[in-house]
């Protein structure tokens, strides 16, 4: 998401509709940026409308309120929405202001970002090679947007096992990140948590406990404990316990975890229904059926009250969280209610 727009009434003059959407723009930033999706939506909606209302719907800041609208969306689930959009600001902005344009290169990611989210993982990279290439031409390579713009790029790699080349450009970014920001920030921090899933995916289950560690402590630091992001560090450190072997460890990391995330970001969500998951797995490991059980009926529970989205990730979940419970229930010699 992008900030932007002058506040006249700051400046002692008249405030006027515009200064009130980019207030309202620079509130969803802020909840953007701590991963409140949805009240963030509903300000940039507001905000976009407002923008559209004065200065017309083709008009470059009308592009960049939409495309922050669309970024919302896109976290939010609603990917068949948020595609369109981010391509008609892409193409809109590259016509007025050229493909070597900061505002292209925003909307050139914010693409790349729905094709990631629609598993079009080859695509994607192209698109963040290209977009990285833009910003690499505007600021240089000692930038804190070049760090958060190859971070970014890193995670197009991922899916596709380019571990050692993700691994690279996580620790670049970071060094650049930490000449341009210092550590003590949450940007670093979130470079840090990216090098932690890389890690957990390249089988290091040890170094990306560090790197979550470090991650977690620097949010608890800079954002305070009740940041969303905070609460989801600590579920990627239950997943390193985990995959370390120390279930114990995990297992008390997974339960801070689904208080945190329910405290600050509720119940109703996949976030919350993969800490219960992933606590019940880890009772499975541990021979502890009847208390793994009563996790996965929850999270039965809350998947079925979420509404579709347009991935199947819901219905990918809800057959996880089904085996689970077959499992649970065959170890527990119930094999009627685990065939059922």
């Amino acid at each position: 998401m992008r900030g932007g727009g002058e506040v006249g009434a700051a400046a002692g003059g008249e405030y006027s509709p515009l200064d009130f959407a980019y207030t309202l723009n620079n509130c969803a930033l802020s909840m953007f940026e701590v991963s409140a999706y949805k009240p963030a939506g509903l300000l940039s909606e507001e905000c976009y409308r407002l923008i559209a209302a004065v200065l017309g719907p083709d008009d470059i800041a009308t592009m960049k309120a939409k495309s922050n609208l669309a970024s919302c969306l896109m976290w939010m689930g609603q990917y068949k929405r948020a595609t369109p959009m981010h391509q008609e600001c892409t193409e809109i902005i590259a016509r007025k202001c050229g493909t070597d344009h900061p505002d292209y290169g925003w909307s050139l990611h914010s693409v790349s970002s729905c094709l990631t989210f629609a598993d079009r993982y080859e695509e994607a990279l192209e698109l963040r090679r290209e977009c990285l290439a833009i910003w690499v031409n505007i600021l240089g390579k000692h930038h804190h947007m070049y760090a958060r713009f190859l971070g970014d790029l890193t995670t197009a790699l991922i899916p596709l096992e380019k571990y050692d080349e993700a691994i690279s450009g996580a620790l670049e970014a970071l060094q650049v990140m930490k000449r341009a920001k210092g550590e003590e920030n949450h940007r670093y921090a979130t470079l840090l948590a990216l090098l932690a899933e890389i890690y957990m995916h390249a089988g290091r289950p040890i170094e990306a406990l560090r790197m979550i560690q470090r991650s977690r402590d620097i949010y608890e630091r800079t954002i305070g404990p009740d940041c969303p992001k905070y609460a989801l560090s600590l579920a990627t450190m239950g997943k390193c316990l985990d995959d370390a072997d120390r279930e114990e460890e995990a297992l008390e990391m997974y339960t801070e975890a689904s208080r945190a995330i329910a405290a600050n970001i509720g119940k109703n969500n996949f976030e919350y229904v993969t800490v219960l998951q992933c606590s019940g797995m880890c009772l499975h490991k541990m021979m502890r059926f009847e208390e793994a059980l009563p996790l996965h009926l929850e999270a039965e529970a809350i998947v079925d009250e979420l509404p579709s989205d347009e991935t199947n990730i819901r219905n990918e979940v809800m057959c996880s969280v089904l085996g689970s419970i077959g499992g649970c229930l065959y170890q527990l010699q119930r094999f009627e209610d685990a065939i059922r």
